[in-house]
């Protein structure tokens, strides 16, 4: 083998280095090209999606309920003025109950669902006349009058 001068090292590594560089910058233009290509692609896609006619209907659809939430938003605000007004002026005043006679005469109001029910059952289990009067505190008329609106119903 023969033994290389230095000479001939320098002239070799010089050759190396300049190849090396050479193959730094053809790979720099490869990415920058890649780079280009990337961003085409990217701005391509950005323009077709902004055209398409799914962005169009979402766009569309993103209006239509802002405007919607406005209008909610108007409405609970006149509600909850509306609210305030009524509230200020019921503290103001004072709340009168209507009372037909203050002594309470007159014909009592029917039972309510859970008497009427109890009323029915004490019919059904043939319970006499004049313990269901008692058991409820009613009169005999009243017993009658309850009898025959379970009878219609």
């Amino acid at each position: 083998m023969a033994v290389e001068t230095l000479q001939e090292k320098n002239k070799r590594l010089t050759k190396e280095v300049k190849e090396l560089k050479q193959s730094i910058q053809e790979l720099t233009e490869i990415m920058m090209k890649k780079d280009k290509l990337i961003a085409d692609m990217r701005g391509q896609a950005e323009g077709d999606f902004l055209t398409s006619p799914t962005y169009q209907q979402m766009c569309a659809q993103i209006k239509r309920l802002e405007a919607e939430l406005a209008l909610s938003k108007m409405r609970d605000e006149t509600l909850e003025k509306r609210c305030q007004e009524l509230s200020e002026r019921l503290s103001g005043q004072e709340v009168k109950q209507h009372i037909h006679n203050e002594r309470g005469a007159g014909r009592k109001k029917l039972l309510d669902e859970g008497e009427i029910a109890k009323f029915r059952k004490m019919v059904l289990q043939d319970h006499d006349r004049q313990q269901i009067m008692q058991a409820m505190g009613i009169s005999q008329a009243t017993y009658y009058r309850y009898k025959r609106n379970i009878s219609q119903k």
